[in-house]
């Protein structure tokens, strides 16, 4: 069950609040407290989650068919009747803040955390960290948990159900649950930041970590099928970057690149674990190879492996029950078609080398770069 909202129904001094109501609401509803819900689930070998999204907000619930009665019983009392109960709410902050304090022996995890804040600054949902600040952690009560989650249960919804069960029984379900009574989550598109490069520091390590994006478009954009392709092309042991940078430079001991798509939002962005003095070095061999892409379109064949391993992705990910329901929910939420992703995938199957050099051109530019970098 996915409802618009998530971080982007919070206010600046708010982050961390929608997460935490994700990590709470399963550890209580009607009459089980944590335990009691833990063991409901355990002793039908399911599993039941919550998940806090930038602008969505998910309860997921996996397991055998033969309890599906139990499950949406038990899914009706926690949307209903959550406990929310103050130690439990402590106890789920006081791991956020845990989580927040691991980041610093986790460079890549405290690299990438702060990568929303830098590029959408300013108070803007797209630029929230998730975890919110330990100061926020500290001050969330139980009625700040509960108004979230009353603000939170008033976005329309949708329930995707992928396996074996009973149509008209979900659909019951479905009319027995109160009609929502927001319209939706209206978010501004994103600013991005003005500022174009973050230098940050961890003391004590030998290791250098250099991320560089550039500002791009989100998967509705035409453009997005060959960003797609051009990741393929470009990440894991047989990419562009793992060969020259890694295998024939060996500049650092792990390098990729990505494209990542949001709502609202999109950035091509390469990255490198490496040490201190190759970092110039590591900037150089990301500028060499966008200019060669920039340059002289791929070849044919590198594409279609490309294409090949986007489809492959696609089929391994959606053997789970849970991604298909998941994926079809996403795309019913932001106002996608049906099996979006597919049809991405589909495009980009179709692109020519000179397409693909275009949209290269077109958003690997200098005026479209922003660079951090993590040094001891």
């Amino acid at each position: 069950m996915m409802r618009p909202g998530g971080n982007a129904l919070l206010k600046p001094e708010q982050q961390g609040l929608a997460d935490l109501t994700a990590s709470t609401l399963t550890d209580g509803a009607g009459k089980l407290n944590a335990q009691g819900m833990e063991r409901y689930f355990a002793d039908r070998a399911a599993s039941f989650s919550a998940k806090a999204g930038l602008q969505t907000f998910t309860v997921s619930l996996t397991g055998p068919a033969r309890f599906n009665a139990d499950y949406f019983s038990m899914l009706g009392q926690v949307l209903r009747q959550p406990r929310f109960e103050a130690k439990e709410v402590r106890r789920e902050a006081d791991d956020m803040k845990a989580a927040i304090r691991q980041r610093a022996d986790r460079p890549t995890a405290f690299l990438f955390s702060r990568v929303n804040p830098f590029l959408f600054p300013g108070g803007q949902p797209y630029g929230y960290d998730s975890l919110g600040t330990p100061g926020n952690l500290d001050k969330f009560t139980p009625k700040d948990v509960r108004g979230f989650w009353q603000k939170q249960l008033a976005q329309p919804w949708v329930l995707s159900v992928a396996g074996d069960f009973d149509r008209e029984a979900v659909l019951a379900f479905a009319r027995s649950l109160p009609a929502p009574d927001g319209k939706g989550v209206l978010v501004p598109s994103p600013s991005w930041s003005d500022a174009r490069s973050l230098d940050l520091h961890l003391p004590g390590r030998n290791q250098a970590h250099v991320l560089q994006m550039f500002k791009a478009v989100p998967p509705t954009s035409p453009d997005a099928p060959a960003l797609m392709l051009l990741q393929s092309v470009l990440s894991g042991q047989s990419g562009l970057l793992f060969s020259q940078m890694r295998d024939d430079q060996g500049l650092g001991y792990t390098v990729t690149a990505f494209y990542r798509a949001m709502p609202q939002a999109g950035m091509m962005a390469f990255y490198i674990g490496t040490t201190p003095e190759k970092v110039e070095q590591a900037r150089q061999g990301f500028a060499k190879i966008i200019a060669d892409i920039k340059a002289t379109p791929l070849p044919k064949t590198l594409l279609e492996a490309g294409a090949n391993r986007l489809l492959g992705e696609y089929y391994r990910d959606k053997q789970s029950l849970g991604s298909r329901a998941g994926v079809a929910a996403t795309d019913a939420v932001l106002g996608l078609p049906n099996d979006f992703s597919k049809s991405l995938i589909d495009k980009a199957a179709t692109l020519t080398p000179e397409e693909v050099q275009a949209v290269a051109k077109k958003y690997l530019d200098e005026k479209n770069m922003y660079n951090m970098t993590l040094l001891p």
